[in-house]
Formats: structure tokens, sequence, C-alpha cells
């Protein structure tokens, strides 16, 4: 199913970098599998699957800014973008990564627990750069 999805629902990944310098960052949960999770992630970001984060709300700070992410690669329909509707609906201000993991990674921000390169992928591979 594919949402229509308003800018105000994303934000930009050095909106998010300039948020996490603050006093009181965003929660940033990481909605991919363990692997990919594992392989490499946002710095400070946990990690929730969306198959489990309907479960964790209770455990999760209601009053906490929170921004998800995944890699993005469906637009409007991404895991991403679903996680940050089921928290807005359940009363958290949340928006989902524009661009998703690919964007941050293009805008050479930090990545902790490996990178790219672990992959064995390039991001031309990833569909984030053509040509």
């Amino acid at each position: 199913m594919v949402h229509t999805i308003r800018n105000k629902e994303l934000v930009k990944p050095r909106e998010l970098r300039i948020a996490q310098l603050k006093d009181t960052p965003p929660l940033v949960i990481d909605v991919r599998g363990e692997k990919e999770y594992g392989i490499g992630h946002i710095e400070d970001a946990i990690h929730i699957p969306l198959d489990d984060l309907a479960v964790q709300l209770t455990t999760l700070d209601l009053s906490q800014e929170v921004v998800t992410y995944c890699m993005m690669l469906n637009l409007g329909a991404s895991h991403g973008e679903r996680a940050a509707a089921l928290l807005r609906a359940h009363g958290f201000r949340a928006r989902a990564l524009d661009g998703g993991l690919g964007s941050w990674i293009l805008a050479d921000m930090p990545i902790a627990s490996g990178g790219i390169g672990d992959w064995g992928l390039g991001i031309w591979d990833l569909g984030l750069v053509t040509g």
C-alpha cells in the first residue's frame, strides 16, 4: 500500500545530524533487519525491526522526537515511513529519514558498526547513483 508522504513527515540527513548534536537529540530507530543493522547504521541509532515496533512502543519515551529509517528504496511505502506513521498514530512526534540510509551515506554522515564497504556493494549497486 502506497501512502502519500508530506514533507513534514520526512527529515533531511543534514537536519537530522544537526538535531543529533543538540542537548535533546531525537531517538533514531533503524527499522531494517538485524544483519543490515550490524553491517552499518546511523551513529547512536537503536535497532527495532519494523515487525517488532508495535510491541516495543511502551518502551519508548513519548515526549522524545523520533526519526526512523531504512534504505527507503520505495518512497511512500518504505519501512522507515511506515514505522514513523505507526509511531505518529500512537502519539509520537515521528518522521522518517528522507532517502533513508542511502541519503545519509551520500551526505557523508557518520556510520557506526561497519559501513557501506562492508556490504561488498558500492552506492551504484544500491540504486543511489546512476550513470
